[in-house]
């Protein structure tokens, strides 16, 4: 399972594999430029994407599922539009 990344400062499109982010977040930074969030989000990502993992295994007994989440388009509270402001959230997406 890999995730594309896209950095907003070159323009770089890249694939991280989630079991190296799961040993070492770092493994973010852009390779074309090292752009990366500070030290502490990365560790909160790198956290978080383990526990997704983790439960997605324990359901995983009950069902199969694919998830796709693109940061552009976040639900409630967490997505923004163009202006700061918040986006509704789509109860379909």
């Amino acid at each position: 399972m890999k995730i594309e990344f896209h950095c907003t400062a070159c323009e770089a499109t890249y694939e991280v594999r989630i079991a190296a982010i799961l040993r070492d977040a770092t493994k973010v930074n852009c390779p074309e430029c090292d752009e990366h969030p500070d030290e502490s989000t990365l560790e909160t990502f790198r956290e978080h994407l383990e526990g997704l993992c983790e439960t997605m295994s324990e359901l995983n007994d009950n069902m199969r599922f694919t998830l796709e989440i693109d940061s552009e388009h976040l639900p409630g509270p967490f997505g923004h539009d163009e202006d700061g402001g918040e986006i509704e959230a789509n109860e379909d997406e």
